[in-house]
Parts: C-alpha cells; structure tokens; sequence
C-alpha cells in the first residue's frame, strides 16, 4: 500500500490518496506519523482518496477479521478526534468510485454519526462538499501530484 499526501495550509484542506492493496498495519503507521507531526492542527477539511485502494483480499477473510480491521480504524479514528480539539468542526470526505471502498467508508462513517463524514464518487460533489477554491478546479490533477509519499 502506499498513501500519498498533501497539507494545502491556505485552504486548511489535507489531501490524502491511498494506493494499493489495503494492510491495516501500514495505516497504523501512517496515522501515528501524522499525528505526532502535528500535521493537522489547522486542518479542516480532508479529502481520502479511496479510489485506488484495493479492498479485494478483505472480503475473503472471515468476517470477524473484516470486523476486527475495520474496527481498529475506527478506534485511530477516535483517538486522533480525542487528541484533536478542533475534531467536531473537520469535514473528512471519502472519494470513492467501486463497491467494496463505498461500503467500507459507510461503515466507516456509520461510526461517527455526529461528525461530518460523508463519502461520494463524483468530482463535483467533492468540490460542493470540501468546497475549495477555484485553484482546485482541476482536482484530478492536484490528486496525482500530490508532494509527499508515506513509507
């Protein structure tokens, strides 16, 4: 898995694409780095690029491993929303393009019902609901070149 990254400070807005097959392992670490970078700090909105992540090996687990994964991310989730005093007021945005990365972010989402998490798959309901300027008009671009790379 590699996750790519990018903090755009003037619009508070944090960009993250996730690449690859998913392993929970890696996420872990790549949470931990952030929050102890203080990257998000005057963050309040992020955009999570699901659309090349590949879910596949996860629906051939049983479904208490599914379970147990997607639950540690929730339990990150929480811990970074503890740590975060601004946590109520971010809206975090799963773009997402394929079943099995849509179910995930929902039930992701479900976890969270008084925060704005939501998820879509089209480009102009990413721009409505982040609602960026107009230097994001071509976000496809901005997504692909995105400075830095987690490993």
């Amino acid at each position: 898995m590699e996750i790519r990254y990018q903090l755009f400070e003037k619009e508070n807005l944090f960009i993250q694409k996730f690449i690859g097959n998913f392993a929970i392992e890696y996420y872990i670490r790549y949470n931990r780095y952030i929050m102890e970078n203080s990257l998000l700090k005057s963050i309040s909105k992020v955009l999570i690029d699901f659309r090349d992540i590949d879910f596949d090996a996860l629906p051939n687990e049983s479904q208490d491993a599914f379970n147990a994964k997607l639950d540690r991310m929730v339990e990150i989730r929480k811990e970074t929303n503890k740590n975060e005093t601004k946590s109520k007021d971010v809206t975090i945005l799963f773009w997402v393009d394929k079943p099995i990365p849509t179910v995930i972010a929902h039930l992701f989402i479900k976890n969270f019902p008084d925060m704005n998490y939501s998820y879509c798959s089209t480009i102009e309901k990413v721009l409505k609901i982040i609602k960026i300027s107009e230097r994001f008009n071509n976000l496809e671009n901005v997504v692909s070149n995105l400075e830095n790379t987690f490993s």
